[in-house]
């Protein structure tokens, strides 16, 4: 799903670029970053091969983006791919994504130490649904004293194929407690509430609306809120929240920044934003309630250039600023993901790729 990249704003006195470290040793196409408990970070990608072959790798820095372990995972027939981690009460690291097995591929959960060792790995399959042929998991967060997993499944429908959603929750240990299974489910990104309730997004490209969902900790459906536009992607936050934001493209040139309360009511009127719309990357809240969007831009050469979009805390003033570029200009500069390291200061995974290399870089921001 796109979010928003520079277009009409204002100057970035607000924003500053800290610094960039590249991260040595990294097959590159990075997929996520977290933070671990030791202050460092884990990060996530595949390693592309030959005819197609993939290995799920992840990697753990410390502080300074210094690499201080690698793991691959070299036992799926094919393609196994991590698409992101987060860290374990006990300092252990818990990876969702997709895992090829016997050619067909499903949603897998591999716990690391924090040491990079392999402590186990599960397989998941959704139930009860024999037309089902391949399944994934997309993205993994903390969900109480546990996690949930998002993800979904492809199935044979007579004269086309389809799409289901999937949401898993898992125990403290990484163990699967309850798992839900239907359409307009989940999307990529899920915020948890004050109550302790997850709150998910799902867009339908063919009638340009979005469905925001909660569901309790035990696994029931609470509400649904339908609204205009498409977004799959929710305003992250620092902790639980009362308050919900969603950014969402209204056209092609206008995006929304629409607040919910905790049940899902629209808590002000929208207010427009001419933002260019792009691709990939996330939005995060900073401190003093405005917006932090990292995000993508795609030139005319054909070229991604990495941004970073502040919107007021109502969705007024914007301000914004772009990477530096890099050298040489004939290489793409995507950013991918980010994750605070304080209230104010954010790191960004960029993937710089082009002429057969591709480099992971860490990018510090911070917000005045």
């Amino acid at each position: 799903m796109s979010l928003a990249g520079c277009h009409e704003m204002s100057s970035s006195e607000g924003i500053s670029f800290d610094r960039d470290v590249v991260v040595e040793g990294l097959p590159g196409q990075p997929t996520s970053i977290n933070t671990r408990s030791d202050g460092g970070f884990v990060l996530t990608g595949p390693t592309v091969g030959v005819a197609g072959t993939d290995q799920g790798w992840a990697a753990a820095t410390d502080a300074n983006g210094v690499v201080l372990w690698q793991y691959a995972d070299t036992t799926a027939d094919k393609r196994s791919q991590f698409h992101n981690a987060v860290t374990m009460r006990d300092g252990n690291l818990l990876l969702c994504g997709t895992k090829e097995v016997s050619g067909v591929s499903h949603g897998v959960v591999t716990v690391l130490s924090a040491t990079g060792q392999l402590v186990h790995e599960r397989l998941y399959w959704p139930p009860d649904d024999e037309a089902i042929f391949s399944a994934r998991f997309d993205r993994c967060i903390k969900w109480g004293d546990g996690f949930a997993v998002l993800g979904g499944a492809s199935k044979n429908v007579p004269g086309t194929l389809a799409g289901v959603d999937w949401i898993m929750r898992l125990g403290p240990d990484g163990a699967k407690q309850w798992e839900l299974v239907g359409m307009s489910l989940v999307g990529i990104d899920a915020v948890e509430t004050a109550e302790h309730d997850l709150v998910m997004v799902n867009e339908d490209p063919a009638t340009k609306i979005s469905r925001l969902v909660r569901v309790t900790p035990d696994g029931h459906i609470a509400l649904t809120r339908e609204i205009k536009g498409l977004t799959d992607n929710m305003v992250r936050s620092l902790a639980p929240t009362s308050t919900l934001k969603v950014l969402t493209n209204i056209d092609s040139s206008d995006t929304a920044l629409l607040t919910f309360d905790s049940k899902l009511d629209q808590l002000a009127a929208p207010r427009k934003t001419r933002i260019k719309t792009t691709i990939n990357g996330c939005a995060w809240t900073v401190a003093d309630g405005s917006v932090a969007i990292f995000s993508n831009v795609f030139t005319d050469q054909g070229l991604y250039r990495s941004t970073v979009v502040r919107i007021g805390p109502t969705g007024g003033q914007v301000e914004g600023k772009a990477f530096p570029v890099p050298t040489p200009q004939s290489i793409s500069a995507s950013v991918i993901d980010a994750v605070p390291v304080s209230e104010r200061t954010f790191v960004a995974v960029r993937d710089l790729h082009g002429d057969s290399k591709s480099q992971v870089i860490l990018s510090w921001v911070t917000f005045k």
